[in-house]
């Protein structure tokens, strides 16, 4: 069984000019990054990407500075 993770950044180092959301893949132990991710220009943007029906976890205080939030 796997399990997505969604991640919002704030303008990450590979993504300076806004916002990218991710999908991380856990399966057994193991997190991958999934090859999709996307792009937007606001907070509001990225988070209307999020599939419905998943909760929100604020940052943890060692998460990198630029992770906003995850959704699982």
């Amino acid at each position: 069984m796997t399990m997505i993770q969604w991640t919002i950044y704030d303008h990450p180092a590979d993504y300076p000019l806004g916002w990218v959301v991710r999908p991380w893949l856990i399966s057994n132990g193991t997190v991958l990054s999934s090859p999709e991710a996307y792009f937007c220009e606001s907070l509001e943007e990225a988070r209307a990407r999020i599939p419905k029906g998943l909760e929100r976890l604020p940052r943890f205080s060692d998460d990198d500075s630029v992770i906003v939030e995850t959704w699982i």
